[in-house]
């Protein structure tokens, strides 16, 4: 019966062939582009997922109040939760990443992102070592421990453990370890990890100065809320009642909801979200049109084979089965566009997605399942509507889809134009921002400005003498970060 029914699905198909490759090539695209976007959104949900103490971290942050949230903690923070708390294990401060000089001998020098870190900071964080282990890695004063791409830099294939680096033209570093490089979905940002007592400020645990990112690692989950409830009463111990306007508040943010929430990006995975749905919305209403639209021109077919002996049971699979697999046309096509398009997507996007649509099981599963889904759910009007007409009715010629079938093909096609017309007027204004923000007065002329990083901040002076007596340089300045 199964076999009879595919036979008589694939020569239906066949039969009508321009509707056939109108419905598959729509409902493929509109599954690719689906897809796409829900790569990007699955890529967004993954961040830091990889750390296998994750779900027991989290980041302290400043609340001073106005609604504004700080990143960055003061010194004390961290080891005085450590000690007053029971339900924290250990914590690690890093300071803000920035770029720094790198030389080995006496190879050309590399700028790379330098971070300071306490030791804890392997004991916190899934960070696996390519060369060296992470007992003793950074508990001496001016050791360093390099990712792999910066390792590869400057010392080729070779162990790099045991030799020195030169930062920022004057400070000497012994490698301990090389990591491998951090994946794209994590917060965390930096090509190499130095030891935090190399800063002579280290050991100050004061109150009064925030400028490092403090983590802590939990005894469970579970006591995210203990410990927040306990910090009010810490802070008013160490520091008094506090007045005026800052007032220090200590909020704890979960590591796996970082990027999403702290940062703002759900707002994003949100929005991208509900564009996906609205698309696939769209072409799953157009595949349902044109199937339902077609269910008039079988009422004869319906007829005859009623006539001959057909049950209804056997015309409802027989519907079924010809949308469904119409449907799975369309879902290996669209495997094969999205395939085509990821690399472009990668760049519109700007994230590194390894993922191949083709060779994921898991991608082609649900891709396949969700064409069952909308062939059943396209092939159901016509399935149960034309199964129940009466033979003689349609052979007599006084066959109608009726009111029914009317109200319901002009209900889904002005839902489809009402979300199209919403996602072209939604495209148009952010068209408009992004053209905004490319072509507005930044206040300077910025294709006649240069910008040269400065191996060492002493070497200024002269530079800026020697380059203003340059012809056709106006002007000469330096600043600690690029605006």
């Amino acid at each position: 019966m199964l076999k009879n029914y595919f036979t008589i699905a694939l020569r239906s198909l066949r039969k009508r062939l321009g509707t056939t490759a109108l419905n598959v090539v729509g409902l493929a695209v509109g599954l690719a582009c689906c897809l796409l976007i829900s790569l990007y959104v699955l890529d967004e949900l993954s961040y830091d997922e990889h750390h296998e103490k994750g779900d027991r971290v989290v980041r302290l942050a400043l609340e001073p109040g106005g609604g504004r949230v700080l990143t960055v903690t003061p010194t004390i923070a961290g080891p005085i939760l450590t000690r007053e708390f029971p339900e924290v294990e250990t914590y690690v401060r890093f300071t803000r990443p920035s770029e720094h000089t790198m030389r080995f001998e006496d190879r050309p020098f590399q700028r790379e992102v330098l971070t300071y870190a306490d030791s804890t900071v392997f004991d916190i964080f899934t960070l696996p070592f390519v060369h060296g282990t992470a007992d003793g890695a950074l508990t001496r004063p001016n050791t360093i421990v390099l990712t792999a791409s910066v390792a590869q830099r400057h010392f080729g294939d070779r162990n790099p453990v045991g030799e020195t680096l030169t930062v920022d033209g004057d400070r000497t570093f012994e490698v301990t370890g090389v990591i491998e490089d951090l994946p794209p979905t994590t917060h965390l940002s930096f090509d190499a990890v130095a030891a935090f007592e190399t800063l002579s400020w280290a050991d100050r645990e004061i109150w009064s100065s925030a400028n490092f990112h403090t983590y802590l690692l939990l005894q469970s989950e579970a006591a995210i809320g203990s410990v927040e409830r306990k910090i009010p009463g810490l802070i008013e111990r160490e520091l008094g009642e506090q007045t005026g306007e800052f007032k220090m508040h200590i909020a704890l943010q979960q590591l796996p909801r970082i990027h999403l929430y702290a940062n703002g990006y759900i707002t994003y995975v949100y929005i991208f979200g509900a564009i996906a749905l609205l698309i696939l919305l769209i072409a799953c209403i157009n595949f349902m049109n044109l199937a339902t639209a077609r269910s008039a021109e079988r009422a004869k077919e319906v007829g005859v084979r009623k006539t001959l002996g057909a049950v209804r049971p056997s015309l409802v699979g027989q519907f079924l089965t010809e949308a469904v697999l119409l449907a799975l046309f369309a879902a290996v096509l669209a495997l094969i566009l999205a395939e085509l398009a990821l690399p472009a997507f990668r760049t519109l996007a700007g994230k590194a997605l390894s993922t191949h649509v083709l060779t994921n099981p898991g991608i082609v599963g649900a891709m396949l399942g969700l064409a069952v889904v909308v062939g059943l759910a396209a092939g159901s009007y016509p399935a149960f509507v034309l199964a129940r007409f009466r033979p003689v009715q349609v052979l007599k010629g006084s066959f109608s889809t009726g009111r029914q079938g009317s109200t319901l093909r002009k209900t889904l096609v002005v839902v489809q134009f009402a979300v199209s017309v919403a996602l072209i007027a939604g495209t148009a204004v952010v068209f408009q921002q992004l053209d905004y923000v490319q072509s507005t007065n930044l206040g300077f002329d910025k294709e006649q400005t240069i910008v040269l990083p400065l191996e060492e901040e002493s070497t200024f002076t002269t530079l800026k003498q020697t380059l203003g007596q340059a012809p056709g340089v106006q002007h000469v300045s330096a600043v600690s970060t690029i605006p």
